[in-house]
């Protein structure tokens, strides 16, 4: 069985690897950890994807694709599909980049959109973020809410020290 995704602590906790209740308690399992490609490494990944179909895009395509996927190796992928199917408009890719993560934040709730969309604003610390969801909600949210708020985003991997992993979330999450 082969299970993947981006968010590494919700995986675990979903598959219960640490815990004795679940069917999938003590079985052996391996972890493959994909890191984020350097900028060399995405133009060559996508100049191998795209030999192997036969097709060579422009060099300023690939740079500028390189550059908004930030050597994500899924969105780089996601990319080259595009590219591959018939969408060369590279605006119409990174619009449907960014419009993917935007439904996928539209599944959290209100608060944890407005924490999102406070950092992706420039709220860099606790407080920056609590002034920013008062003033967008209306109300004053408890202190240990805000922090649940924050950890539960640090645990979905889409910010850590109140930045965003990726890039492209950040942008969705200024559409929020």
């Amino acid at each position: 069985m082969i299970l993947s995704g981006s968010e590494v602590r919700l995986l675990s906790d979903f598959m219960g690897i640490n815990n004795p209740e679940s069917p999938l308690y003590g079985r052996y399992f391996v972890e493959v950890d994909v890191r984020r490609f350097s900028r060399d490494e995405s133009l060559d990944f996508l100049r191998l994807g795209f030999k192997q179909e036969g097709i060579e895009p422009p060099v300023d395509v690939l740079e500028d694709a390189v550059e908004f996927f930030d050597g994500i190796p899924g969105w780089l992928v996601q990319f080259g599909r595009s590219y591959i199917d018939g969408i060369h408009d590279i605006s119409a890719i990174k619009e449907q980049a960014i419009s993917m993560a935007l439904s996928e934040l539209m599944r959290l709730s209100q608060r944890e959109r407005v924490v999102l969309r406070a950092i992706a604003e420039g709220a860099k610390t606790w407080g920056q973020v609590r002034r920013f969801v008062e003033e967008r909600l209306g109300v004053s949210i408890p202190k240990s809410s805000l922090t649940r708020v924050i950890n539960k985003l640090e645990s979905l991997s889409i910010i850590r020290d109140y930045e965003f992993l990726d890039g492209i979330y950040r942008e969705a999450a200024k559409r929020l």
